[in-house]
């Protein structure tokens, strides 16, 4: 008997499957400019992919950003410094307005999250590079650079341990050095600005590594680069646009219902006109009929498109580039045929963790590092009136709040939050998350209305409620004779009989 793993046989019917035994960066060095720019091609062309960005751009960044919520605590007494925080999160809304944010003033910081994430997706990577004492009001803003300005193809050997891999100069534990941009992007067809005089895209500034962030999602401990993600994907969704194209062109042809004319004795078609190669050429109008020539036959052009089998196809192509995607189906295809409530819920649950996931990579690898560079020049540089001490009590208290969902029944769910919280399964804490809130925002939101109604004199809706069911009830009106009104009433006093 022969031992071993059935799946590292070989056989006939694997000699396409050889297996991949390179490194992260060996298999991606020669694979990247295609991979990144045949996903560019998708994002400007298929609606798929289009739409599948689009998902990923209103649910993970949604139109108020991922906000800061600083959480920051006295180092000498664990309490929340509430007037820091204030001050922090203030002027941190202020600079991400269009003029502050980005070198080129283009974008602001909620633009610039889109931006970010939709270029990890398209693209695999990005790179925002610090760039300090810049001429605006808070002395540093951030430039956004795509990928294509660090040359993958860029290696060489240094001394002492070091050396160049994929545009990126390592030190002997491969913990990254400097970045080598190029001057001038490679895909700029026209002279810029942006590039000096006689500059080529082969002209490259080594920028030191703590000025450069760099949002990436390894798939390997070996990854110098990020890979796009529609790599997966990208192959089936060109094939299923093309087969898409090609079954609505012969729809459109089998709804013109076409044909040929044959003569009997074959004589040349004249026609109604002809083309530029003198070629006869007849117009057909729709619901018009022609009497033909006597013996004339017409000889029909009529394809069966579209099939019936055309939906079912395109649906299960889709399921598959929808699992690519890491997205349900029903999302990605924008179809919700047959769907119902639970199906939907299950699926829609597997997106928001999907969602959430992303929430927090774009706050660690993107705002998190422009944050902190940015807190330490506003405390260094006066922006900020706090002390420089407290500065990483300030970094480690910062929180970043994404968006949240609300669920098609809302009764149901609140219903189902209520029950759970009951039988303690399930705590307030864990409900905020859910809806994109922290328990803290929530119940700083409620003391301050709750604040602002006593002020006002209006009664919290509790406290009205009690005391509507303290009160007293109002006692019963009291009897009131009144004989006019009634025709049975004894006039007069005592048993005497009436009188007659």
């Amino acid at each position: 008997m022969r031992r071993g793993y059935a799946a590292a046989a070989s056989s006939r019917f694997n000699v396409g499957f050889p297996g991949v035994y390179g490194t992260g960066d060996a298999e991606l060095r020669n694979s990247l400019r295609a991979l990144r720019g045949r996903s560019r091609q998708l994002a400007q062309d298929s609606d798929l992919v289009k739409h599948w960005l689009g998902l990923l751009r209103k649910n993970v960044i949604g139109a108020n950003g991922i906000a800061l919520k600083m959480r920051a605590r006295d180092p000498a007494t664990g309490e929340l410094d509430r007037d820091a925080n204030r001050r922090i999160e203030d002027r941190w809304r202020a600079f991400l307005s269009r003029r502050l944010f980005t070198v080129r003033g283009t974008v602001d910081g909620i633009e610039a999250q889109w931006l970010v994430l939709e270029a990890v997706a398209r693209d695999g990577e990005i790179f925002a590079r610090h760039v300090r004492r810049f001429p605006n009001a808070h002395g540093y803003a951030i430039q956004l650079l795509e990928s294509d300005m660090v040359d993958e193809l860029l290696e060489r050997p240094l001394r002492g341990g070091r050396f160049v891999r994929m545009g990126i100069e390592f030190d002997s534990w491969e913990r990254p050095l400097f970045y080598y941009f190029r001057r001038r992007h490679p895909g700029e067809l026209s002279w810029s600005y942006a590039a000096p005089l006689g500059s080529s895209a082969n002209d490259y500034e080594a920028v030191p590594a703590a000025d450069v962030v760099h949002p990436f999602v390894a798939e390997r401990p070996t990854q110098t680069r990020g890979v796009p993600w529609t790599h997966t994907t990208a192959g089936r969704v060109d094939m299923l646009d093309g087969y898409e194209e090609a079954e609505l062109v012969a729809s459109r042809a089998a709804s013109a219902k076409m044909g040929f004319y044959k003569t009997p004795s074959g004589e040349e078609y004249d026609g109604d006109d002809v083309d530029d190669d003198g070629s006869p050429i007849k117009e057909a109008d729709p619901g018009v009929f022609e009497e033909l020539p006597k013996e004339w036959e017409f000889q029909p052009y009529d394809p069966q498109h579209p099939t019936s089998q055309v939906g079912a196809f395109i649906r299960a192509i889709t399921r598959r580039v929808s699992a690519g995607l890491n997205l349900s189906y029903h999302n990605v295809a924008n179809d919700t045929e047959g769907l119902t409530y639970s199906s939907g819920r299950i699926a829609e649950l597997g997106d928001r963790d999907f969602y959430r996931m992303l929430q927090g990579f774009v706050a660690r690898s993107f705002l998190q590092p422009v944050f902190e560079e940015w807190l330490a020049l506003q405390i260094m540089g006066g922006g900020l009136p706090l002390p420089l001490r407290k500065l990483d009590a300030y970094i480690a208290g910062a929180r970043w709040q994404g968006r949240g969902w609300a669920w098609v029944d809302p009764a149901k769910e609140g219903q189902g939050h209520k029950l759970a919280y009951e039988l303690r399964v399930n705590s307030l804490t864990s409900i905020a998350l859910e809806g994109g809130r922290t328990l803290d925002e929530v119940f700083d939101e409620i003391a301050e209305e709750r604040e602002a109604m006593r002020e006002r004199g209006i009664p919290w809706p509790e406290e009205a409620s009690a005391k509507s069911a303290a009160a007293p009830a109002p006692a019963p009106p009291a009897d009131v004779d009144d004989d006019d009104d009634d025709p049975n009433a004894t006039k007069g006093g005592g048993d005497g009989e009436a009188e007659s």
